[in-house]
């Protein structure tokens, strides 16, 4: 080998020893950089894995949030959905972050609570209308709310036909109906009974109860009319005598109790069928749109069967009145004498 080529040699040995520290030193910065950046991680010893670090350790705010979050991943991971819930719930109380709701939504979704799971989504719409991931939010809102809920109904007495937001079911009470969540009305009809209406929420994928105790016509009439504990005085006058108050048939307190059904029915599914509209102004779908029409038709139904009821009864009024008034009671007072008494007849023609 000449002299030139070990020259060569050794100045290049000289300059890999003299950068291996220089690399080394920026290695280790580089390594200290990381931890520095990911403190609510710690790896451990053996097999890599990585470890979360307790929270209450952390005073930062920002690094005790993500202190919470790395936990509650781990959590859910690990199937522990109700811990992980709680530390990504205090992760955004610690530090506010819409980008949270969709971990919150998702231990929500695992724990049964889809009502819940839906709403974070919807406050992720709400706040971040332009985040990169936005339509496939959007897409897992709409599969959360498709999810059915069941309400339970039930009447006193049973046996009454259902109907359900305007459309006729072919079931009676007590019942168990698995409907879309959201608001709906509906209407209890039993022969010889008031028909009732409520509207009511159903959650997504929940239950709600609905138990409603029917009201007779013969009830809503009055009944019968309690003789009074004391006997009247009647008070005869030839003259003038006194106008018996017409009075009110079982059937005309029919036809009011159906006429005030009615009004409240079509207030209900007006209140509804408004609602609709207002959502449908919002985001306009199909459903919401056969809904609605759905709620007014019914509102309508509800109209004009109330007002039938009325005029019908105001009829019955004024002719049971006029057939009593034929029918007054006339009374008369005439003396009695004889040889050994005096005294007076009444007699009271009906």
């Amino acid at each position: 080998m000449s002299i030139r080529s070990m020259t060569a040699v050794g100045l290049t040995a000289a300059l890999v020893l003299a950068a291996a520290p220089a690399l080394a030193q920026k290695k280790g910065e580089a390594k200290g950089k990381k931890d520095k950046e990911a403190p609510a991680e710690v790896k451990e010893a053996k097999g890599g894995t990585v470890k979360a670090v307790d929270p209450e350790t952390v005073t930062d705010p920002k690094e005790k949030a993500k202190a919470y979050y790395q936990r509650g991943k781990q959590r859910y991971e690990a199937g522990e959905y109700q811990g992980s819930l709680e530390d990504f719930l205090a992760a955004y109380n610690t530090m506010p972050n819409p980008g949270v709701y969709i971990s919150i939504s998702s231990a929500y979704e695992k724990l049964g609570n889809f009502q819940e799971a839906a709403n974070y989504l919807e406050k992720y719409v709400d706040e971040q209308p332009n985040a990169g991931n936005i339509v496939y939010v959007k897409e897992k809102l709409v599969d959360l709310k498709k999810t059915p809920g069941k309400v339970k109904i039930a009447s006193s007495p049973p046996g009454a036909s259902i109907t359900i937001n305007g459309e006729t079911t072919d079931q009676v009470t007590p019942a168990e109906i698995e409907l879309p969540g959201g608001d709906h009305a509906m209407a209890l009809n039993l022969e010889g009974y008031i028909m009732e209406t409520r509207a009511f929420t159903v959650p997504i994928g929940g239950e709600v109860s609905v138990e409603i105790e029917l009201t007779s016509t013969e009830a809503k009439a009055g009944g019968t009319l309690a003789l009074p504990e004391q006997p009247t005085d009647i008070d005869f006058d030839e003259d003038q005598p006194k106008k018996k108050a017409g009075k009110v048939g079982p059937e005309v307190w029919a036809m009011a109790g159906v006429a005030g059904a009615g009004l409240v029915s079509a207030t209900v599914f007006g209140l509804l069928a408004l609602s609709t509209q207002s959502d449908f102004d919002k985001e306009q779908s199909q459903d919401k749109k056969d809904k609605g029409e759905a709620f007014a038709i019914v509102c309508d139904v509800s109209w004009a069967v109330a007002a039938a009821a009325a005029v019908t009864g105001t009829v019955l009024y004024i002719v049971g009145t006029k057939k009593q008034k034929e029918k007054q009671k006339a009374a008369s007072i005439a003396p009695i004498l004889t040889p050994d008494a005096a005294g007076a007849s009444v007699t009271v023609t009906f």
